[in-house]
């Protein structure tokens, strides 16, 4: 085999390192497209996409070939929009659908995207580009992800659109991003009246034994003075509770739900005092899980 190897060209030899080689030094575009369409390893095929300068052929490996470092090479070398747009919708890898993204300006495109793309990372980045106000506000009051609210919040101007979200908003960080925005006094003294009304009114509804009242005051607990030891005592009072009742997860579901507001409100506070470090060391003081573990995904730099 070795000696037919010899008699071949170096772009048909069995051995993929000896055909990536030669490839890195081959500037014939026929070549090149023969290799990225017909080599069955990713890295030779990687190689010689990142010669080719045919806007169909890129297309084409960015919407067929099967590994993603090669059609992440394509994608990057691609200035069709109508191509991206259509990489940004269906490419199976999140990343890949991202960098497509970062490469559209259409506001039409970028729209839908925002409206219909599942994962909230690339939403944001659909969203970040995005300029019509009324888009970024219904995305801030409705999108099912806070942190794609929060995006589209420090996106908006319009104060009064503000500061309906900062005092109306189902997530804390949202309200605090759109109140953040705030500069004029009088409005943030409106904001903190209309928080104040919401508080009596589900009081008076729901009574202070109901979760209706445990998620409000969750949500607009200020964690900030706290002492650490106090913070760690709440976070382990959390944890335990959920492990406890773990098993009954179905059944419990809202009130899961609620305390996992202040679990990641106590991580994110973990996060600004002292970032990944300190979380960590919390975390191991406590006896964090699993489920710690996934609920603070994506504070900082925690990956859960």
């Amino acid at each position: 085999m070795a000696f037919l190897n010899f008699l071949k060209p170096k772009r048909k030899n069995s051995d993929p390192a000896a055909r990536e080689t030669p490839i890195k030094n081959i500037t014939d575009q026929e070549t090149d497209i023969y290799t990225v369409k017909h080599d069955h390893h990713w890295w030779v095929r990687k190689e010689a996409a990142l010669k080719i300068t045919d806007q169909n052929i890129l297309a084409d490996v960015a919407k067929h070939d099967m590994e993603h470092s090669v059609r992440a090479v394509a994608i990057s070398k691609i200035t069709d929009k109508n191509i991206l747009a259509e990489v940004a919708k269906n490419d199976k890898n999140w990343q890949l659908r991202k960098a497509a993204i970062e490469k559209l300006t259409d506001q039409n495109i970028l729209v839908d995207i925002a409206k219909n793309e599942d994962k909230g990372l690339v939403r944001r980045v659909a969203i970040s580009k995005i300029t019509d106000q009324n888009i970024l506000a219904d995305v801030a009051k409705n999108d099912k992800d806070e942190i794609v609210r929060g995006c589209a919040t420090r996106h908006l101007i319009d104060p009064k659109t503000l500061a309906e979200i900062a005092a109306t908003n189902e997530f804390y960080k949202v309200r605090k991003a759109a109140l953040e925005k705030l500069t004029d006094q009088e409005i943030i003294a409106d904001v903190i009246l209309e928080r104040e009304k919401l508080r009596k009114k589900t009081l008076e509804e729901f009574g202070d034994n109901s979760l209706e009242w445990r998620r409000f005051e969750y949500d607009d607990m200020n964690l900030s003075d706290m002492e650490l030891s106090a913070l760690e005592e709440k976070l382990r009072v959390e944890v335990i509770w959920k492990s406890v009742n773990a098993v009954n997860f179905e059944s419990m579901r809202t009130e899961f739900e609620i305390r996992d507001i202040l679990i990641k409100k106590i991580g994110e506070e973990l996060n600004e005092r002292g970032g990944l470090k300190l979380m960590i060391s919390v975390y191991d003081k406590i006896g964090g899980d699993r489920m710690l573990d996934m609920t603070w995904d994506q504070i900082g730099a925690w990956l859960g």
